[in-house]
């Protein structure tokens, strides 16, 4: 269970989900749409646009493409994320699940900069649930950086 949490130090919470959360999250992925990662960046004319980039090679689901029982779900654990980081959900992105296939990656990047106008604002934290991680890792370089044993793997 997480006790203190605060933006410079990372936690990582084991079986955050029970078992029946995955299995209804394994059943409903099969009914979402899945399409090309995107990666958002400012065009020409400084506003937001997302594209297709060979430096993120995944597939994405996004929520207003879930399932209705996906979607109930995501409604709980979203609660369990607010309480944890003591936040109101309302100030939360929209969920998406990400799928990385044997090969897949997604270089080097920000989760920040560029929403600061939008009704969320700008990323202050970011909650990733692994559901599966056999070979896989998430290096976050200001981890590296600090030589956290959280970026070795």
């Amino acid at each position: 269970m997480l006790d203190v949490l605060n933006a410079f130090s990372p936690a990582i919470e084991e079986e955050f989900l029970d078992n029946s959360e995955l299995c209804l999250i394994e059943k409903e992925m099969a009914f979402c749409y899945w399409q090309h990662s995107r990666v958002i960046a400012h065009d020409q004319d400084n506003s937001l646009e997302g594209h297709v980039s060979p430096n993120r090679t995944s597939k994405t689901a996004h929520e207003y493409f879930f399932p209705e029982p996906l979607v109930r779900l995501v409604r709980t654990i979203e609660k369990r994320v607010a309480a944890r980081l003591h936040l109101l959900p309302s100030h939360f992105e929209s969920w998406q699940m990400t799928r990385y296939r044997k090969g897949d990656a997604f270089s080097y990047h920000h989760d920040a900069g560029s929403f600061l106008y939008e009704e969320a604002g700008e990323r202050l934290y970011t909650t990733q649930i692994y559901l599966n991680t056999p070979g896989g890792c998430c290096q976050v370089k200001m981890l590296v950086a600090c030589g956290s044993d959280l970026a070795k793997g």
